[in-house]
């Protein structure tokens, strides 16, 4: 499946757990569960068993999780209005291959936000080679994540304490 027809199915997705049609998205995820199963070997597929009854214990683990109040919240909640009304300064730390919170997307959303409240104090920090997680990456990929060491992207921490020291330390403004 290439980038465009996946986006398609999820985006398909995502607008069934927003409206909240449970039965059309059941339909949906066994259908794709199938697809999945079909697309392997078949050596694969026949030691799986059988696929409808496969598709649908998976389905059902899936439709668990979109029917969840915090999933439905997490998809129609818009942060904006929440940014809009923040006067404290703010330092907004991303990282520059995070696959889930995309920085360039992201940034601009928060600027415009945060200055409609009329914040002046507002310091944006991407490291370029930081992941969702703050580890230094490569691809930033979730499959990543267990392979890097589980440590903060070196220039986490100063970014950090730079952006404390000059508000609170001393001489601070």
């Amino acid at each position: 499946m290439n980038d465009a027809a996946a986006a398609a199915q999820q985006r398909a997705i995502l607008d069934l757990v927003v409206a909240g049609d449970w039965e059309a998205l059941e339909t949906l995820v066994v259908e794709i569960k199938l697809a999945q199963i079909a697309a392997l070997p078949p050596a694969q597929q026949q030691a799986l068993g059988d696929p409808d009854a496969l598709a649908r214990t998976l389905a059902a683990q899936d439709l668990a999780a979109f029917q969840s109040a915090w999933y439905r919240e997490f998809l129609v909640h818009d942060p904006a209005q929440d940014w809009a009304k923040v006067r404290v300064p703010v330092l907004a730390v991303f990282g520059g291959v995070d696959v889930q919170v995309d920085a360039d997307q992201n940034k601009a959303a928060l600027e415009e936000a945060i200055s409609r409240a009329g914040n002046r104090d507002v310091t944006v920090v991407v490291l370029p080679e930081a992941n969702h997680l703050f580890q230094k990456a490569v691809t930033g990929g979730l499959e990543e994540y267990a392979l890097l060491p589980m440590e903060f992207h070196p220039r986490l921490l100063p970014a950090i304490g730079d952006w404390l020291f000059a508000r609170v330390g001393p001489g601070a403004r």
